[in-house]
C-alpha cells in the first residue's frame, strides 16, 4: 500500500527532476549565449583593427621614416621607393589581415551565411586591393600620366571623395558591424 510518505517522495523527486531539466537547459542557452556574445566582439575587435590598418596602408601620408634608408629624392627612384614603403605597410597590415582571418571557421560555424558572405566580400575587396597595388608598383615611373596609372593612385592611396575602394569598403564593413553589433545586444 502507498502512503502519503511515498507520495510526497514522487511528487518530490518528479520535482526535482523537472527543475534540474530545466535548469540545465537554460545552462546551456546561457552558455552559447556567452560563446556567441564574446565571439561577435573579437569579431568586431578584429573588423575595427582590420578597418584601421587598412586607412593607414591606403594613407597619402608617406612619412620620412617609410623612406628606404639612404633615400634621395634627387635620384627619383620611385617605384623602388614605393616598393620598399608599400612592403613595409603591408608587413603591419598582414598582421591584422591575418588574424581577422584567423577566426574565419569560428564565424561559418556559429554565425548566419549571410555574414560570412559579406566578410568574404571583404576580403575579396582586400585582394583586388592588392592586385591593383602589385600593379601600380609595376607601373610608377613607367607611365605617371596615364589616365590608368592616375586612377590606380587615387584607389591606392585614397585620393578623392568619390573613391569606389573605400566607398564599398566602409559599407561593408559597417554591414558587417551592424549584424555583429544586433547579434551582441541579443545577449
Amino acid at each position: 500500500m502507498i502512503t502519503i510518505k511515498d507520495v510526497l517522495l514522487i511528487i518530490g523527486s518528479t520535482t526535482t527532476i523537472v527543475f534540474a531539466f530545466v535548469g540545465y537547459n537554460k545552462w546551456k542557452k546561457e552558455l552559447i549565449g556567452r560563446l556567441k556574445y564574446e565571439l561577435a566582439r573579437t569579431i568586431l575587435k578584429e573588423l575595427y583593427s582590420l578597418r584601421d590598418s587598412f586607412k593607414e596602408l591606403r594613407s597619402t601620408l608617406i612619412l620620412a621614416s617609410e623612406f628606404p634608408p639612404g633615400f634621395n629624392p634627387k635620384d627619383n627612384n620611385e617605384k623602388e621607393s614605393n616598393r620598399y614603403i608599400f612592403t613595409n605597410r603591408l608587413k603591419y597590415f598582414s598582421k591584422s589581415y591575418n588574424s581577422f582571418l584567423s577566426i574565419l571557421p569560428e564565424i561559418e560555424i556559429e554565425f548566419e551565411p549571410e555574414l560570412l558572405k559579406l566578410i568574404r566580400e571583404l576580403l575579396s575587396q582586400i585582394t583586388m586591393y592588392q592586385f591593383r597595388l602589385n600593379e601600380f608598383i609595376q607601373l610608377t615611373g613607367n607611365t605617371n600620366n596615364d589616365e590608368h596609372y592616375q586612377e590606380l593612385r587615387r584607389i591606392i592611396f585614397n585620393i578623392g571623395d568619390d573613391n569606389p575602394t573605400t566607398s564599398e569598403f566602409m559599407v561593408l564593413t559597417e554591414k558587417i558591424e551592424n549584424k555583429l553589433k544586433r547579434e551582441i545586444k541579443k545577449y
